[in-house]
């Protein structure tokens, strides 16, 4: 058992290529284990033998007694005879438990030793990695002004002074533009790519990691939205949609849902209804209004990383199914918004899938960030230009877009709060930069693409088909089951693709399915308590031999043959043997071990018939 349980301890835990004997390490077990159990039952069967003797040696006690003993020796069978007729009262059924418990030796040590698998890391599997940016710079900005194209154009300052700003062109970076389109496309569903990674062996560990990244976010505006009514001259005023030009006929009462930046009115009555005749008029079910200031926006007011906000309005449900009068209704609206941020993420590649957590979001600008220049190559002075760049520079937060006249500006720049979560490496806290280019050709592209220029987008549900000159975006949004879901769609896939583009990686793991051998140690007890009870229960008949000064007969037939039952007990059995009942005649004739004048003989005390 020592050598079991050493041979467990060095192999526990360690994989299975690591042995390299000749056979499994069950084999090697069990083969042990065969030894110890096999040795020990020897001497416990030869003990449960001798035992028989003791037990008439040190009082009488019927026949039986001799033969429950004899049997005991000799297997499981009757050892569990013996134990039922001890009834556990004596410390012999040691032996004949512990002869029982043998049956179950072999399975159990079998059963200690599994074989689970688990990913182990390694040093050969190549260098992991997953893609991060720090410094964004993407899309182009054109200084027209800087390039001799075109003048300048006079920004005042509040005291007057004044400066001139340069004509910038921007182009957005067509990754971005695919990205945009490709979440946006996904619409209510979670199904966008995973960002560029590498692992050779399919699965693989990262430590946390930070990258800026696109983040969204949406709040039910409903409660903000202001209602007024009017009485329409003319028949286009009721209503959002452009009427087409052979309508004509009288206005009427109309109802307007306003937000600061978005809008949505129909005439009163029922959908459709209201004006002239029942269906020929448009109407509106549907409106997106957009803004790239922050300071426009209901709920995202101290959001100065924001690139752009929508503002989508819908028509009740009553309305729609002509259920609620348009002026008795009420929109529902929902406010997302697209920004810059930081996150924080922890990863890891099993199978080669990909499973990225945000385990923290951050979107701290920092005030010294995203200033002017104050240089002549930038800004011309026409009284004091260093004055009005100033006082430009005196709100740090600043929206981030503006139209194609603006003043060249530093990096934005994002921050960690100095109190992020604990396990963050320190050298992967920021800064993170993003460029001007970045910023203006993104907001600038996000607000063409949407709207043409910062306004109220229309969606309608018309007799005349759908042959509005709207933007695609608002069929993604007119369609969307839940906002929510779309932007973080779009937001991720942004993410995704400039983490991608980036030349940064963070380096992982390598790791391998190993095969190790684990011992489930419970499963040793068994064996070892059953060991340990056999040795017990030895040496306890050995004492008891040499205390009584009999001889280690044993199990041995001679034995029995020279120093077995007396000729009367003989007489009694034999007696009793040709009536057929020689087994209720054992239960009463009590013997026991004693001196006669030739020695030591099993004499009969007593016979109860």
């Amino acid at each position: 058992m020592a050598a079991i349980v050493a041979v467990l301890r060095v192999e526990d835990k360690r994989p299975l290529t690591a042995w390299t004997f000749a056979t499994s390490v069950n084999t090697v077990v069990s083969t042990l284990g065969t030894i110890s159990r096999a040795t020990l039952a020897f001497a416990i069967s030869a003990c449960i033998g001798q035992q028989k003797w003791n037990w008439l040696k040190r009082h009488p006690d019927r026949t039986v007694a001799f033969v429950r003993f004899d049997e005991a020796s000799r297997g499981p069978w009757g050892s569990a005879r013996l134990l039922f007729w001890l009834n556990i009262r004596h410390w012999a059924s040691v032996g004949a438990l512990v002869t029982i418990a043998f049956l179950a030796f072999d399975p159990f040590l079998q059963a200690i030793i599994s074989y689970p698998g688990q990913l182990d890391p390694i040093s050969d599997g190549g260098m992991p990695a997953i893609w991060r940016t720090d410094y964004l710079n993407i899309g182009k900005l054109q200084d027209v002004t800087a390039d001799g194209g075109f003048g300048t154009a006079e920004l005042g300052g509040p005291d007057g002074s004044s400066t001139e700003a340069h004509l910038f062109l921007t182009k957005a970076d067509f990754n971005t533009v695919a990205a945009v389109n490709n979440g946006f496309s996904n619409m209510s569903e979670s199904s966008i790519i995973s960002p560029r990674f590498s692992c050779r062996t399919g699965n693989c560990t990262f430590s946390s990691y930070t990258s800026l990244a696109f983040c969204s976010s949406c709040h039910d505006v409903s409660g903000y939205i202001r209602t007024s009514h009017g009485n329409a001259s003319t028949i286009t005023e009721g209503t959002d949609f452009a009427q087409p030009d052979n309508i004509g006929g009288p206005a009427g009462p109309y109802t307007q849902y306003s937000l600061p930046y978005s809008h949505i009115k129909n005439y009163d009555g029922l959908s459709g209804t209201g004006v002239t005749d029942p269906g020929t008029i448009s109407y509106t079910l549907i409106t997106v209004g957009v803004t790239a200031n922050y300071s426009q926006t209901v709920s995202f007011q101290k959001s100065d990383t924001m690139l752009i906000a929508f503002a989508v309005m819908r028509a009740n449900e009553g309305y729609i199914n002509n259920k609620t009068t348009w002026e008795n209704s009420k929109p529902i609206a929902t406010e997302c918004a697209l920004y810059f941020c930081v996150n924080a993420y922890d990863a890891n590649i099993q199978d080669g899938k990909l499973n990225e957590t945000v385990t923290g979001s951050w979107a701290s600008r920092s005030p010294s960030s995203w200033k002017d220049y104050q240089s002549s190559d930038y800004a011309s002075n026409v009284t004091d230009s260093s004055a009005v760049v100033n006082s430009l520079n005196t709100d740090s937060h600043e929206p981030l877009y503006s139209n194609d006249t603006m003043l060249p500006r530093t990096d934005l720049q994002l921050l960690i709060p100095d109190d992020h979560p604990t396990g963050l490496p320190r050298n992967l806290s920021g800064p993170f930069n993003i460029t001007q280019a970045t910023v203006q050709s993104t907001s600038s592209f996000l607000i063409q693409w949407s709207v043409g220029t910062a306004g109220t987008l229309l969606v309608n549900e018309s007799p005349y088909g759908d042959n509005s000159p709207v933007p695609s975006v608002l069929d993604a949004l007119q369609n969307s089951t839940n906002l929510t879901t779309t932007f973080a769609n779009v937001a991720q896939s942004m993410t995704y693709q400039i983490r991608s583009s980036s030349s940064v990686p963070h380096n992982g793991i390598s790791q391998l399915w190993v095969t190790h051998i684990r011992v489930q140690w419970t499963y040793l007890v068994l064996p070892a308590v059953a060991l340990l009870g056999g040795c017990v229960y030895v040496i306890l008949t050995l004492i008891e031999t040499l205390h009584l000064k009999l001889p280690a007969w044993k199990e041995s037939a001679l034995a029995t043959l020279s120093y077995g039952l007396s000729e009367e007990t003989q007489d009694l059995l034999r007696e009793a043997d040709a009536t057929g009942d020689i087994d209720a005649a054992a239960q009463g004739i009590s013997i026991r071990l004693a001196e006669d004048g030739d020695g030591l003989r099993l004499q009969t005390v007593s016979n109860r018939p």
